[in-house]
């Protein structure tokens, strides 16, 4: 792993609330405390000096543990200014549907210098930046999409075309350079790339389980298992014959069971339906060929 390679590292690390330990940072770099050690300074030293985090009073800190030095982000204090660092936030978290804690903590801060003192929860901060006729300015859907998956409630869109439909949001996640909304619509599922969303409103009409049709059954790793419930709607899980192996069904449409596949190899196997089965070995067949030739 090169050297960008481990900033990125550590940073997604540390930015979604996770810590790191010497040994975290040898068995995924090959380098040791030492490495790790100049990277932290350089990454702090950027934190002082530009204007966006220094404003933030960022840096990365260390204390000992039972496992040894482990590091981990630190922020105190977040200004107006600060609403960049925010966006960069968002679309790292946009991986998951739900709000990282430390996500909604920089919320929770960032309020402070919006002059939006009296707001007590995340719907509080979004109501703040609506219009008066009720509706998410441009520019915030993605937030509004991900807190409706992350409490469960159904949304109202406005498609670009102007088309409109309360749908169930399922997944929100960065796939080909773009954002796309994973959702239900009269017992099916489907895919949307979120820059043909105009409007979002979110319901308080609750959804219980996922009635769409064509759901996606895995064969997963227990080691992943708890990262791709936290991305996906589960909605079955049960042993599988192969050790250390679960079976899931998640509420995904063909694109995401590939892109589960390919981004988890070895430790994803798509077990139906079978016409996902036969497209995903098409398209590998193509890859293949592709360097072949």
């Amino acid at each position: 792993m090169n050297r960008v390679e481990r900033i990125l590292y550590i940073f997604l690390t540390l930015i979604n609330g996770k810590h790191i330990t010497v040994t975290d940072f040898t068995e995924k770099t090959g380098k040791g405390a030492k490495t790790l050690q100049r990277d932290v300074k350089d990454m702090n030293l950027f934190f002082y000096q530009s204007d966006e985090w220094h404003a933030t009073d960022t840096e990365i800190k260390h204390k000992p543990s039972p496992k040894g030095t482990v590091y981990y982000l630190d922020n105190y204090k977040f200004t107006y200014d600060s609403y960049a660092v925010l966006g960069v936030l968002l679309q790292i978290k946009s991986l998951t549907p739900y709000l990282h804690t430390s996500v909604m903590k920089l919320l929770e801060k960032l309020k402070q210098g919006s002059r939006i003192e009296e707001a007590k929860t995340i719907q509080d901060v979004i109501n703040h930046f609506k219009p008066r006729e009720g509706k998410v300015l441009p520019g915030k859907q993605l937030m509004a999409i991900q807190t409706a998956i992350r409490q469960g409630v159904l949304i109202d869109v406005t498609f670009t075309d102007q088309t409109k439909s309360t749908i169930v949001p399922h997944s929100l996640i960065y796939m080909n350079y773009n954002y796309w909304l994973t959702y239900e619509e009269q017992d099916s599922l489907k895919s949307v790339d979120v820059r043909k969303i105009d409007k979002v409103e979110i319901t308080e009409l609750e959804f219980k389980q996922c009635y769409a049709r064509d759901v996606v059954t895995l064969e997963v790793h227990k080691d992943i298992k708890s990262s791709l419930c936290e991305i996906y709607t589960v909605i079955d899980e049960r042993p599988s014959s192969h050790n250390d192996y679960l079976i899931i069904d998640l509420a995904v449409t063909e694109l995401d069971a590939y892109y589960i596949a390919y981004q988890h190899t070895p430790h994803v196997r798509i077990l139906g339906p079978a016409k996902y089965i036969n497209g995903f070995l098409d398209r590998m067949k193509e890859i293949i060929a592709h360097y072949e030739r």
